[in-house]
């Protein structure tokens, strides 16, 4: 009976058409084959590169349309999967963005190799957790000239097993004269009363207990349901359908894990905190990190 039900559901012979379509954020828009015969434009198969610039491309004997900026997937069931981005110039917050998409949120590829994890994702959805995608996107938009930073933070409350801190990225938005901060981790970016918030005025917020707010740029929770833990192959698909499938959720997890900013530079961390008691605090985490106050904290890493 099974068998039965399998063959009239699903064929190894059938001829599947292409599947081809290209995502800006939260729309997705299906591509069909475009019947250039009549017009002069240079159609050239499709490039290996993860990052291809605007044009016509062949995939599967046909051409396509890939001349705006977004994410461009083509599918050839049972035989291949191709992923494909088209940068908008000079928008670096469009194209962290773009970036983000690539990705779900797991664990099964963080180890491996930049250069291994962009042959990945050229196929496939990048399966990484917050600090790894963070630098996979910094290190793609830094080869084509975009500018981003790395920033950390993390919790003042007890320490758990899975979520006691959060990576970013922060890029200087030249239009609103400061740095914004991008979750390409949770997909999204923070507001407070309409304005973009960069890092230390997320943590500062949370600590005022001000409400904020969390710009999606996708429709889906992101995730991979077969996260587990690499040592104990713990399960944490529960854990993070609570923190991630909802905006409650991922606001919780925010408020949780970025209570206090911790940036890097030359090997070195620094932070800053809001109250002088939370100073023991941190240096029960850890005691190599360096205290700034807020003034010092943001005259070194926001004075432009």
């Amino acid at each position: 009976m099974i068998r039965k039900i399998k063959r009239m559901f699903s064929s190894s012979n059938s001829l599947d058409d292409s599947i081809v379509y290209r995502q800006n954020e939260k729309i997705i828009r299906m591509l069909h084959p475009n019947d250039l015969s009549c017009n002069s434009v240079e159609i050239e198969e499709l490039k290996k590169s993860l990052i291809i610039d605007s044009g016509f491309y062949s995939f599967n004997g046909k051409p396509y349309d890939c001349t705006k900026p977004g994410i461009y997937r083509f599918a050839q069931p049972q035989k291949k999967n191709l992923q494909r981005v088209v940068f908008e110039k000079g928008n670096v917050f469009s194209n962290i963005k773009m970036l983000s998409l690539l990705s779900i949120r797991g664990n099964c590829d963080n180890r491996k190799s930049i250069a291994e994890k962009k042959r990945i994702v050229s196929q496939r959805y990048l399966r990484v957790t917050c600090t790894y995608n963070c630098l996979f996107v910094k290190n793609i938009l830094s080869l084509h000239g975009d500018s981003t930073r790395l920033v950390q933070a993390h919790t003042l409350e007890p320490m758990n097993s899975y979520n006691n801190g959060h990576s970013l990225l922060e890029f200087f938005s030249d239009e609103l004269g400061k740095f914004i901060v991008v979750d390409v981790d949770k997909k999204g970016y923070f507001t407070k009363e309409g304005k973009i918030l960069d890092m230390f005025e997320l943590s500062h917020s949370l600590h005022l207990k001000e409400n904020f707010e969390f710009t999606s740029f996708t429709n889906l929770p992101m995730m991979d349901f077969r996260f587990e833990d690499i040592n104990t192959s713990y399960d944490y698909s529960f854990i993070e359908t609570l923190n991630y499938a909802s905006d409650d959720g991922i606001q919780n997890t925010i408020k949780r894990t970025c209570q206090f900013p911790v940036f890097t530079e030359n090997d070195k961390n620094y932070y800053c905190i809001w109250q002088k008691e939370q100073a023991d605090r941190v240096s029960q985490i850890d005691s190599s990190w360096i205290h700034l106050s807020q003034e010092d904290f943001y005259q070194k890493f926001y004075k432009v």
